[in-house]
């Protein structure tokens, strides 16, 4: 088994680094200028061919088997290149698993038999918030035995791109909220212009404002901050691979510029004070592929730490992602802060990552709560 599992990841990480290159690579530039430029439809065509946005399913859902570890593995291979994809199918899993969490699996089997193919037709989320530390401005009330929305609900990942989104809305006077899967195109939900963002550019976010649109409950009324905590804690390690991924690009591009600029006489990558640099960002890389490896595989095994693991990784590859990144525009000189050659692009997209399902400092007192039960 482990040795199966060895090479499951191996042609994971091919496929990923094959798309990559082909569909990712070179149009990078022009993709990180959406929504001033068309969105790469044909990569992320290409990436449903793919089954990219099935692996967060079982066999059973018609997925490819709901593996963490592999997930992971073909996340981070898509963030060497460009995150932004990577995001795109980390939301829909994330979803995926939402819908999962509350016992809606057969809302995934009708879009997919809807839609005439595997679950795999995108959903949207507002992915970069915690509801319950930010409040809410969508809220829902039972009317005829069913759910009515109302108000609006910012910054939701991939919601012009989307079939359905799922929305966090209060339900409650009390704070009480849940949450409710909404018909993108249905009547009384309006999406915005796309909303611009500070990395992840061609990963589209919107904003949806909501006026009497149907939705349907998912869970209980009050389920939302419990369903939110249990997918969190089987995603944080996924958010870790990312960042690793990130920081493996900036890496192999500062070294591969090292050897090939010459200064004072000789190849930069023989200066010991580069060396040092690039050793620090390739073994931070390094590091954040096992700490993200060990969170994923904890939750692929049930393990009861599973989700003080993932959030610990997360915490670590994100801190460090943002200063490998820093260092990885510093190892090219003045082009590094140059659009052309990546770098810069990777040091947005690592920062817009932090706010993965919350605010950052706020994730840090949630693992101090976690390790110390306070």
């Amino acid at each position: 088994m482990p040795g199966s599992r060895q090479r499951e990841i191996a042609l994971m990480e091919k496929a990923a680094n094959d798309f990559s290159s082909k569909m990712l690579l070179p149009d990078r530039q022009e993709n990180d200028r959406y929504p001033d430029a068309p969105f790469f439809e044909k990569a992320l065509e290409k990436a449903k061919e793919l089954d990219f946005f099935n692996m967060a399913l079982s066999e059973e859902m018609g997925g490819t088997g709901g593996s963490m570890e592999l997930l992971g593995a073909l996340l981070a291979g898509l963030c060497r290149t460009d995150a932004s994809m990577a995001a795109l199918v980390l939301v829909n899993a994330f979803c995926q698993h939402i819908l999962l969490e509350t016992g809606r699996g057969d809302i995934l089997l009708s879009l997919a038999e809807k839609a005439g193919q595997s679950p795999q037709s995108l959903l949207a989320c507002p992915i970069f918030v915690d509801p319950s530390e930010t409040g809410l401005q969508a809220s829902a009330i039972s009317k005829a035995g069913g759910w009515i929305l109302s108000g609006s609900t910012e910054f939701v990942v991939a919601a012009n791109l989307a079939s359905h989104a799922l929305i966090p809305a209060s339900t409650d006077e009390d704070g009480s909220w849940a949450w409710f899967l909404a018909d993108c195109s249905g009547k009384g939900a309006n999406i915005s212009e796309p909303v611009f963002s500070l990395g992840l550019h061609a990963c589209p976010a919107a904003d949806i404002t909501f006026d009497k649109a149907k939705a349907v409950l998912l869970g209980d009324k009050n389920s939302g901050p419990a369903v939110f905590d249990a997918v969190c804690s089987r995603f944080f390690g996924l958010g870790a691979f990312m960042f690793a991924g990130i920081m493996e690009g900036a890496a192999k591009d500062a070294i591969d510029y090292a050897k090939k600029r010459e200064q004072g006489g000789r190849k930069i990558v023989h200066w010991s004070q580069m060396q040092m640099m690039l050793s620090d960002l390739a073994h931070k890389a390094h590091v954040a592929a096992i700490l993200a490896r060990a969170a994923c595989v904890a939750v692929d095994e049930d393990a009861k730490d599973a989700p003080r693991t993932g959030l610990a990784a997360f915490l670590r590859a994100g801190a460090d992602a943002c200063h490998a990144t820093t260092d990885g525009i510093q190892a090219l000189g003045g082009v590094g802060y140059m659009k052309d050659f990546g770098q810069e692009k990777r040091f947005r997209d690592a920062k817009h990552l932090q706010a993965l399902w919350g605010i950052y400092p706020l994730k840090k007192i949630r693992y101090l709560k976690m390790a110390t039960k306070i």
